[in-house]
């Protein structure tokens, strides 16, 4: 079984299942399997699946993007002043994903199982299913509440998360993510936003000591990202 038989297999077992969910297969992905689900306010859900081939043998990676409009909109605002490189910023940008892996905390690339028949991606296709419909959409679910977002990934303690840790979801990688963490707290109405950005500077400032390149951040140098996140969102967004 090849590869293009591989994914045709997954398609045909998966297609019903998560079009009855309100996604849609976007065939015009030629280099993973993509489903969406899209929203008014041009926010979107997106299932993705690729394949990790040996030959005749195959085993799968999947998961979940999730963006969120309000959030992506203060990011392309940012963008616009001081441009995101390694990755760059793209307009149709994921606001956070998670797979089967990170969801459980399995430092693992992709699923063990290996596919060599018809029947093993249906054995598999149907554990995708289950995952899905018991674990992931209600999740997508929870995270429509940026107050959510907020209490997992800005609480104390294992709640307040660092870029390098390996987390049940990210935000888009390490050089997104504290301006995304901020942009959830203040949007979600959090009362002690400039508590939070103290705590911020500090945990970079922490780990960058850790990691022997000590420094104190400039909080006030409008040049960087964060600096000019937090005065961005102090001016213009205020939230009851």
């Amino acid at each position: 079984m090849n590869k293009k038989e591989t994914e045709d297999y997954i398609i045909k077992y998966l297609d019903g299942y998560l079009t009855t969910k309100g996604f849609k297969h976007k065939k015009s992905q030629k280099t993973q399997i993509e489903y969406y689900r899209k929203f008014d306010n041009n926010s979107f859900e997106k299932f993705s699946l690729s394949t990790i081939n040996y030959y005749d043998s195959h085993r799968l990676r999947f998961g979940f993007g999730k963006r969120i409009s309000v959030v992506e909109e203060v990011i392309t605002k940012i963008n616009e002043v001081i441009p995101f490189s390694n990755p760059p910023y793209k307009k149709d940008a994921n606001t956070l994903g998670f797979g089967y892996n990170s969801y459980y905390g399995i430092n693992q690339d992709g699923l063990p199982d290996y596919m060599e028949t018809e029947q093993d991606v249906k054995n598999i296709v149907e554990k995708i299913i289950d995952f899905t419909e018991k674990e992931a959409l209600p999740f997508l679910e929870k995270l429509n509440d940026l107050s959510e977002i907020d209490k997992l990934i800005n609480g104390d303690d294992k709640n307040f998360w660092n870029s390098t840790d390996k987390n049940t979801f990210n935000l888009g990688g390490a050089n997104f993510f504290d301006v995304r963490r901020l942009i959830i707290a203040k949007l979600s109405g959090r009362k002690d936003f400039e508590e939070l950005v103290d705590k911020v500077y500090k945990s970079i400032e922490s780990e960058s000591t850790k990691n022997g390149h000590p420094f104190v951040y400039d909080r006030n140098d409008l040049t960087k990202k964060i600096p000019y996140t937090v005065k961005l969102l102090q001016d213009t967004y205020f939230i009851s």
